[in-house]
């Protein structure tokens, strides 16, 4: 399994590669490309992004990441859930009435 945190740093969009430090980043992107291709491949490739629209197209061709699993935000229960956990309190304690809003 091969984690790749913040994977639009590497395969962002760009325009044309205009000095030998973007040329090098184009290369190694490309050959990047071309072993994710490959379908004899025998390791499983997680890339993570906060922009996902700031991907290269070339990415999210069918064959390098087939699945996108979203991470949304938690609902206001799921939010209370983890301030409780994070507080150390438990569903017994008794507590305060908060207003819950968030936005």
């Amino acid at each position: 399994i091969v984690f790749v945190d913040e994977i639009d740093r590497f395969g962002k969009r760009t325009g044309t590669a205009a000095g030998s430090a973007e040329e090098e980043t184009q290369r190694v992107f490309s050959q990047f490309l071309e072993w994710l291709g490959k379908p004899d491949r025998s390791a499983i490739i997680v890339g993570t992004t906060n922009v996902p629209e700031h991907l290269d197209d070339a990415f999210l061709r069918a064959g390098r990441f087939d699945y996108k699993i979203p991470f949304l935000y938690p609902g206001p229960q799921a939010r209370l859930e983890i301030l409780m956990v994070l507080l150390g309190l438990s569903k017994g304690t008794s507590r305060k009435r908060v207003p819950l809003e968030m936005g």
